[in-house]
């Protein structure tokens, strides 16, 4: 990826996420020539432990309700993944650089506080979440921060990609369903 001076690492695109034990997100998944991928838990955290990593975040957001399709991006200037026996927590400290965390529509990944480490990694076969985060969304991995207003946090970016049409869940919340999303990596 060019933005921003170029640099960036593709993680994480596709819609083959679901069903992916923990050892598959460990070791990663897809074909990057299809940008279909998911880089791996173990290879993001040697990436972002060895020098200060940015994390940029772009998503493309279904209209809906005559909303219409928005590109949004993110980038936040330090991102990493810690280690596996800690269960690959992952430490973001600072808001995006451009301000998209704290807008509507919850973009909002980060609901910890900024000081604290965020949640581990969850996967239908390793999911210690009250609430079954996994399994609730169609069996993909994801940090699932269930501490502040519980459920399963506001944000999935390994989420199955559904119809643009289809904006609810079973329990009756609306979603915003995004037509894609792109995680890429840049060493600082």
């Amino acid at each position: 990826m060019d933005t921003n001076g170029g640099g960036w690492t593709l993680a994480s695109h596709g819609n083959s996420t679901a069903g992916k034990t923990y050892q598959q997100y460990t070791d990663g998944f897809g074909v990057a020539e299809n940008q279909d991928i998911w880089l791996g838990l173990e290879n993001l955290h040697l990436m972002t432990n060895q020098t200060q990593t940015s994390l940029r975040v772009v998503i493309e957001r279904c209209s809906v309700n005559g909303v219409p399709d928005s590109t949004r991006e993110c980038t936040y200037p330090t991102f990493s993944v810690l280690s596996s026996n800690i269960g690959y927590p992952v430490y973001i400290p600072e808001l995006c650089s451009n301000g998209n965390e704290t807008q509507n529509g919850f973009d909002g990944w980060i609901r910890w506080p900024r000081n604290e480490t965020g949640p581990i990694f969850q996967t239908f076969d390793k999911d210690s979440t009250p609430y079954n985060c996994s399994a609730e969304y169609k069996q993909t991995g994801w940090w699932y921060y269930t501490a502040q207003a519980g459920l399963c946090g506001a944000a999935n970016l390994n989420g199955l990609r559904q119809s643009c049409n289809d904006n609810y869940l079973p329990q009756g919340y609306m979603i915003l369903s995004l037509a894609f999303e792109n995680i890429y990596l840049n060493h600082i």
